[in-house]
């Protein structure tokens, strides 16, 4: 999809600066899979969208392949997710819960950046290229009860998942690895990833995961 513009801007009462991001694709998910693609990728990018969405939304996005999609993110969250192994088998899947916005203070910044979204949709640029609102309706968006009812029903994630392996002290139960990438109580294992990250960076972290690789190899080198 092409992203002609991107707004990032910090929430009303908000303590995390530059908190929000407002993307506008011209293209959603639906239209890479249903077009321009050989039968057998097609199948198998139908296959992994389905894994993160549900047939209803996809079918849905399906109807309006020419749309332009309005991007509302939370790119700095106060919830925090879940993840357990699940088996001692390393190809076994762990168990995955995200509690999206389990703090009430991201619904709160979420629901604004919906409603500058929506805002937007109204400037002149976006009326001369005949953009309508399709959702959230407008008595949705006329009550912050209604309004975080539609969030919490459509909300889902940007892919960019971290924290996992979090970095922090041994007295700490939450992380698992050290200031050089050190695996706590495993001699000779090291994670380098995104999943070292204590806390979510606010922008796109592949930057910030060379960079990790990169002192992590240091580490390794001054170790050897």
């Amino acid at each position: 999809p092409t992203m002609p513009l991107g707004l990032h801007f910090t929430a009303a009462h908000s303590g995390m600066r530059g908190d929000i991001e407002i993307l506008n694709f011209s293209v959603p998910i639906t239209e890479r899979v249903l077009h321009g693609m050989s039968v057998f990728r097609r199948a198998s990018m139908m296959a992994r969208t389905l894994r993160n969405m549900s047939l209803s939304s996809f079918i849905s996005q399906a109807r309006r392949s020419r749309d332009l999609d309005l991007s509302c993110s939370l790119m700095a969250g106060y919830s925090r997710g879940e993840v357990r192994v699940t088996s001692a088998d390393p190809y076994a899947k762990p168990s995955i819960h995200h509690n999206f916005l389990s703090d009430p203070r991201d619904l709160v910044r979420l629901r604004e950046a919906v409603q500058v979204g929506a805002g937007l949709l109204e400037h002149g640029a976006y009326r001369q290229l005949g953009a309508v609102r399709t959702s959230p309706a407008n008595a949705v968006l006329d009550s912050d009860r209604a309004l975080d009812a539609w969030i919490l029903t459509n909300v889902t994630t940007g892919a960019h998942l971290s924290g996992t392996c979090r970095m922090g002290p041994a007295a700490d139960g939450t992380a698992v690895v050290d200031q050089q990438c050190r695996v706590h109580g495993v001699t000779g294992l090291r994670v380098a990833d995104a999943s070292v990250m204590p806390a979510i960076v606010r922008r796109g972290p592949y930057p910030t995961v060379l960079v990790i690789g990169e002192r992590a190899a240091d580490f390794i080198k001054q170790a050897s």
